[in-house]
């Protein structure tokens, strides 16, 4: 039965279901078919994910992880991505909040080569202008298994994300996006692999064609990080970012966070590795870049690289170099020939073009106000370029560190404001020249003052207070900055080659919108130090710490708020450490902070505002004791789900340590698991951490152990673990609102509230027990959205379900159908005498509106929205009476009749009917009495679309069913004759209405909330009072009858039947909830005006409208036109 009724549901779809394809809807009220790929599951597999090509959208809340092992293809290709988005998916938005994970493993045992390609990317990008955006990790891995004796090489494989484009819209990062590839045996070489980013073109593999490339905008906050290993020989391979076309123009590159990349040679010989191991490798004929800024850490690194090529961390290759840009952060360089912090080079693109290396041209302008080292230098500059081909203007107002500024000083244009540094060739500091300082853009520069040769400058603190200021030092000894009094800093940048400011004892340092750059050439140095006294250091407002913090030993307190920026690991060093994350607020909404990289040494750890702790992060892993105190906000734990102990346990997480010991309380914050699709049942493990008993209160509004979806509760168990339950009614809002509505449009008596609360819960324990609440992920996940508008939009669709279900309505729709049939018998007024004929047909068409609106305010303690379900109907058809006299006052007759019905709801639900009537009647006279009563039966087919959407979620349906209806009615009229042709005609009509409608299986279908519809009748009666006008005009020809009604009707019976349904499940079928019915009116107007022309020769024509209307709703316009014969 349940494959019968999976088989149906999928023959039914218009689209193709996979993993959550949904149909869009926009908050402006209409509805746009574009087609949504969303996960919030964990897939496993070692097929890689082919988005499908009607996609406009793609989102990931769960987690893919891809690995293909090959065995036996020496060229295998697209295997092992994580993501792969076809060519035709193309000006789509791309979001990432899980995990995305892609890897191929080589492991063939014949002695070939093998060629790896496409393969082991994260995501994998075919089409053109897309839009990426990445909050949580991307990975991409390549790997080679040592097991044979011949070579191997990857070509564009292992990338986090690998974009064979010529256009991106804009890429943001704010999360982690890795790169790596390892081969590991002689003569194993690497073409564009194992980079972070990788956008564009290989140049050694493309042809004379090769596209241009064109990028809006990179932004990273996140880490950016490409790592290959190999043997021989690379092209552009473990960048942190690399971009090459034909022509490469970038509008915009800005970096808050780290980008890094790093390649290592294990047997290396004298071969070449080309634009291999920077943070940033761009290369084109043409290569223009508007805007580039960094305030984060750029860094490139080669280990045991012997090549031909000189890389820079920011390594630029091209014809013609035209950059605008500025550092206020880090960018060093370090390795073999890893050697300078930017390069330029000329760009031979070997089967695309072979231009001349005179041509060559640079027009660069770079200012540095943060910190720059290279292991050789600062600037290299290719020898290539005619006189005057190359302008470089290069000026510093921070501090950079070299054995050199330029290896070209000829044709670079130098200024130094800042503090240049002399290095030896294993790193020492042999010379420090302090520029002329000054000040620059607003900005006062202070350089440290100068003992001989000292390498320990630094600048001792004289005041209390530095707004916008660069302070530049060596801070070898120290710190370029040494605090030895309370000092403020404001929107300051301070820059040490080694530490940018060192606190002394019982001294406090708050520093606001204030830069912190240094690390030395290996950015193993902390940028900022504490002494073994006790120091106090506050980060605010949008600082950024560009490397590590070591407060040192002693009692010391450090304050990070919500909006800086943290690039580098956090220590408290020994004794009592107390860190302070986030700040406490009173707005709706606050910034995130994410916690990317390692807490150690602090024994008590405060949190306010929101905070997440990503999956590749610990915290105390040093086996620090240390207590948590969740004093506001929410700390997020990102969850990794790939990651299991063996009881099958989840340990993919910051706060698990099997050695330490932390303990997590709570006085007004939440701790929040961010599932990355993780679902009902999954044990996370907790070991070295102990959550106290008191912030688990499930159901409650005081429980502080939730998850980041609303309906997915996390449960503390007797072991110290955490289990993920699903809730077994709607939530509640934590807290009333702040400011409520003083007059909302409608405010729902109490008693009302309580009982849709419960019917909605009905429908929402339906789709629990049928185990479809992970269809509603993306609504549920409380991603980009307040707990208020989660559950706002989950109350929208259980409403939906519930209050504008096209089901209920097809008892009312079938109703008017009868109704219709039956007024216009009641028209039909003139009759046959005896042994005479008529035969009459009419076209019918009418349209009905019907209004259920409502507001949502205060339904729930605050606004759901409007509840406004309007539906139209359209109704053409026709129907022919055949009469006969029996005598010239009785007659009898029958009805066969037919129509086609269009509903239309608010959003894009719609029923499609046709109805087929056979009726009869009879008609007698007595004296001013005129009588008449009918009989009728109908058989409607009904075709519905049911779709259901909030601003988060869409689905459709459909099915087919059958509507069997009976009607019955008596007429009395009474006849008074009035002056001039004028007769006034009283009228009482009473009608009886049975519907039965045959139960509803729309088929289950995986992810689109299908629901059955148990079988339902209806019975209800109408007392019709009408009052007919009618003027006689008499032609030459025959008679015009001119019929004026005023009426009122009563509606009795089941005004509002409601229905049974639930929701359909792959196991079993869900618990059965309410469908509100329709509402039918109490009482109803009416007012009609038709017309009867009688020839003389027989023929009989018709016409008429009618309108029908209630209280605030329900509008029925009708017109006939009709033609008879009587014979």
């Amino acid at each position: 039965m349940k494959n019968e009724k999976m088989i149906k549901g999928c023959l039914k779809k218009y689209v193709t279901i996979t993993h959550g394809i949904l149909v869009l809807f926009l908050i402006t009220g209409n509805i746009s078919y574009g087609q949504e790929w969303i996960n919030d599951k964990i897939i496993v597999d070692e097929n890689s994910i082919e988005i499908p090509e009607e996609s406009t959208d793609i989102k990931n809340d769960g987690t893919i992880k891809i690995k293909h092992l090959e065995e036996t293809d020496v060229r295998v290709t697209n295997k092992g991505n994580g993501m792969v988005l076809g060519q035709n998916i193309t000006d789509s938005k791309i979001i990432n909040s899980g995990i995305i994970a892609g890897n191929i493993i080589t492991s063939i045992k014949i002695e070939d080569f093998i060629e790896p390609s496409a393969s082991g990317n994260g995501i994998f990008i075919k089409g053109e202008n897309n839009s990426l955006e990445n909050k949580g990790i991307i990975t991409g891995e390549g790997q080679r298994n040592k097991i044979n004796s011949r070579a191997s090489q990857f070509e564009r494989s292992g990338n986090g994300v690998y974009a064979k484009v010529s256009t991106i819209n804009e890429l943001k990062n704010s999360g982690i996006i890795q790169g790596d590839v390892t081969t590991g045996y002689i003569d194993s070489t690497l073409a564009t692999s194992g980079n972070g980013i990788f956008i564009g073109f290989d140049p050694v593999y493309e042809d004379r064609d090769m596209p241009d490339v064109n990028i809006n905008s990179i932004y990273n906050e996140g880490i950016i990080q490409g790592k290959a290993i190999t043997d021989s020989s690379n092209t552009p391979s473990g960048n942190g970012i690399t971009i090459s076309g034909k022509v490469t123009k970038i509008e915009t590159l800005e970096n808050k966070g780290v980008i890094q990349g790093e390649v290592t040679t294990i047997d290396p010989r004298d071969d070449y590795f080309d634009n291999s191991g920077n943070g940033i490798h761009i290369s084109g004929l043409d290569v223009t870049i508007n805007n580039f800024n960094n305030y984060g850490i750029i860094t490139g690194i080669a280990n045991n690289s012997k090549g031909r090529s000189v890389n820079g961390s920011i390594d630029i290759s091209g014809q013609n170099i035209s950059i605008i840009g500025s550092n206020f952060g880090t960018i060093n360089s370090r390795g073999d020939n890893q050697k300078y912090a930017i390069a330029f080079k000329w760009l031979d693109m070997r089967g695309v073009h072979f231009p001349d290396p005179n041509d060559f041209t640079v027009d660069t302008t770079y200012r540095n106000f943060g910190t720059m080292a290279g292991e050789k230098g600062i600037i290299y500059l290719d020898r290539y370029g005619r006189p005057g081909a190359i302008d470089i203007n290069f000026e510093n107002n921070g501090l950079i560190a070299g054995t050199e500024v330029s290896n070209d000083d000829a044709r670079t244009n130098y200024t130094n404001n800042g503090v240049a540094i002399t290095l030896d060739n294993i790193g020492n500091i042999t010379n420090i020249e302090n520029g002329s300082a000054g000040l620059i853009d607003g900005k006062t520069i202070l350089n440290g003052n100068i003992v001989g040769n000292d390498s320990s400058t630094s600048t001792l603190v004289t005041g209390t207070n530095y707004d916008n200021y660069i302070i530049n030092g060596a801070g070898v000894d120290k710190g370029a900055l040494v605090v030895d009094k309370n000092t403020e800093l404001t929107s300051s940048i301070i820059n040490g080659y080694n530490t940018a400011v060192y606190i002394e004892s019982e001294k406090t340092l708050t520093a606001t919108d204030t830069t912190f750059n240094g690390g030395g050439l290996k950015n193993a140095v902390a940028v900022i130090k504490g002494d073994d006294g006790n120091n106090i250091l506050n980060l605010l407002g949008n600082s950024i710490i560009n490397g590590a913090v070591d407060l040192g030993d002693g009692t010391d307190t450090l304050t990070i708020a919500n909006t800086v920026q943290i690039n580098g690991n956090l220590d408290g060093g020994n004794e009592l450490d107390i860190l302070n994350l986030g700040e406490m607020t009173t707005t709706k909404i606050t910034p995130n902070l994410n916690i990317l990289h390692d807490i150690n040494g602090f024994e008590e750890i405060n949190t306010n505002g929101n905070i997440t702790l990503f999956e590749t992060s610990k915290i105390n892993s040093d086996n620090t004791k240390g207590d948590i105190s969740l004093e506001s906000g929410n700390l997020t734990l990102r969850i990794d789900p790939t990651k299991k102990d063996s009881t099958d346990k989840i340990i993919g997480h910051a706060l698990y340590n099997e050695t330490g010991e932390l303990t997590v309380n709570s006085t007004g914050g939440n701790l929040v698991l961010g599932l990355n699709g993780i679902g009902e049942n999954t044990i996370v493990a907790m070991n070295g951490t102990i959550i106290q008993n008191s912030m688990d209160t499930p159901h409650s509004e005081t429980d502080k152990i939730i998850t980041n979806s609303l309906v997915l509760d996390a449960i503390l168990q007797e072991d110290g673990d955490i289990k993920i339950g699903i809730l077994d009614r709607i939530p509640l809002p934590p807290k009333p609102p702040i400011n409520p509505p003083v007059e909302p449009p409608i405010t729902p008596p109490t008693v009302i509230d309580s009982l849709l609360y419960e019917k909605l819960n009905k429908v929402y324990q339906s789709t629990v027990t049928a185990g479809e609440i992970g269809a509603l992920a993306n609504t549920t996940l409380l991603e980009d959205k307040t707990y208020e508008e989660s559950l706002g939009g989950l109350l929208t669709i259980l409403d939906q379900i519930y209050a504008n279900n096209p089901y209920a309505y097809t008892l009312k729709s079938s109703r008017d159908s009868l109704k219709l049939f039956e007024d216009n018998m009641s028209y039909l007024t003139i009759k046959p005498k005896e042994n005479e004929w008529i035969i009459q047909g009419k076209g019918i068409y009418t349209g009905v509106k019907n209004d259920n609106a409502s507001s949502g305010k205060n339904y729930y303690g605050f606004d759901t929205g409007h509840r406004n379900y309007k539906t139209t109907t359209s109704t053409s058809g026709g129907l022919a009476t055949f009469e006969y006299g029996l005598s010239d006052k009785t007659s009898i007759g029958g009805v066969i009749g037919g129509n086609n019905q269009d509903i239309n709801f608010k959003g894009s639900s719609k029923i499609k009917g046709n109805s087929l009537y056979l009726g009869t009647f009879a008609k007698t006279d007595i004296n001013n009495f005129k009588l008449m009563a009918g009989l009728g039966y109908q058989y409607t087919a009904a075709d519905a679309d049911r779709s259901v959407s909030n601003m988060y979620d869409s689905f459709k349906t459909s099915d087919k069913y059958d509507i069997n209806s009976l009607n019955a009615f008596a007429e009395v009229k009474y006849s008074i004759e009035g002056n001039d042709n004028w007769t006034l005609e009283p009228k009482a009509r009473l009608s009886y209405y049975y519907i039965e409608q045959d139960n509803v299986n729309e088929g289950y279908t995986p992810g689109q909330l299908s629901i059955a519809v148990d079988k339902a009748n209806s019975n209800t009666a109408d007392l019709e009072l009408v009052i007919d006008l009618i003027k006689n005009v008499y032609l030459q020809q025959g008679k015009l009858k001119n019929i004026f009604s005023f009426g009122i009707i009563n509606t009795i019976g089941d005004k509002s039947k409601e229905l049974n349904g639930y929701v359909l499940g792959n196991s079993k079928d869900g618990n059965k909830f309410d469908i509100q019915g329709v509402e039918l009116p109490r009482t109803s107007g009416k007012v009609a005006y038709n017309l009867e022309l009688e020839q003389t020769s027989g023929m009989i024509y018709t016409a008429g409208v009618s309108m029908e209307f209630a209280k605030d709703y329900n509008r029925n316009a009708s017109a006939t036109i009709g033609l008879g014969y009587k014979f």
